[in-house]
């Protein structure tokens, strides 16, 4: 009985480390899998999201921004925050474009999104700025818009962010959101700004003041 000891705890250490393997791999680091894998477009994102993190919890308000009708995804931006280990993603939609007769202006309608996930693929929060310009050769100017905050469903961070717009010059209009998120002593500053030319090519810029 005793010969078999040996062999028996070799098994059992071998038979630990290859669960530990499978669960590592199961909870692969996001920061990793991003660093091995090119992710090309927002959907592809969200599906990896689903798919290889079960505990990311993708907002309902990101999903009903993705699926909009007639939206057409025209930016998408990852980048990694190694310092803080947080993935920040940027997207941009373009909900409308139409012209107006009366005025022979046309009517650009868009909307930005920034959201910041941890380095196990939890949604944090979602920053957002929804706008209508109007815009012709020679002026841009906001017509409308509307900002949004939303925490991840397993997420505790809030903030009461602040919407304005204006003008860059006359040939750039902007619409911005900005706020400060806050998780107990933790805070973040953040600023998402969605703009317009005059050709009605829409651009967007995200910083933590």
């Amino acid at each position: 009985m005793k010969e078999f000891l040996p062999m028996f705890l070799i098994l059992t250490v071998l038979f630990l480390f290859a669960t530990n393997s499978i669960a590592d791999e199961e909870n692969q680091n996001l920061i990793v899998y991003l660093e091995n894998n090119e992710i090309d477009s927002y959907d592809e994102w969200i599906d990896v999201i689903k798919c290889n993190y079960e505990n990311s919890r993708v907002s309902s308000y990101t999903n009903s921004l993705r699926y909009l009708s007639e939206s057409d995804e025209i930016y998408f931006n990852i980048e990694v925050d190694y310092d803080n280990e947080l993935i920040e993603v940027d997207a941009i939609f373009v909900t409308n474009n139409s012209i107006v007769p009366a005025t022979v202006l046309s009517v650009q309608s868009g909307s930005a999104i920034h959201e910041t996930y941890s380095s196990m693929g939890i949604l944090l929060y979602t920053v957002s700025v929804n706008a209508t310009f109007s815009y012709s050769t020679n002026s841009c100017s906001v017509v409308s818009k509307s900002g949004a905050f939303e925490r991840g469903n397993s997420s505790l961070w809030s903030s009461t962010p602040t919407v304005t717009s204006g003008n860059i010059s006359t040939n750039k209009a902007y619409a911005r959101i900005s706020g400060t998120a806050t998780l107990l002593w933790d805070s973040s500053s953040y600023q998402l700004t969605l703009m317009c030319d005059t050709s009605g090519k829409l651009s967007s810029s995200f910083s933590r003041p």
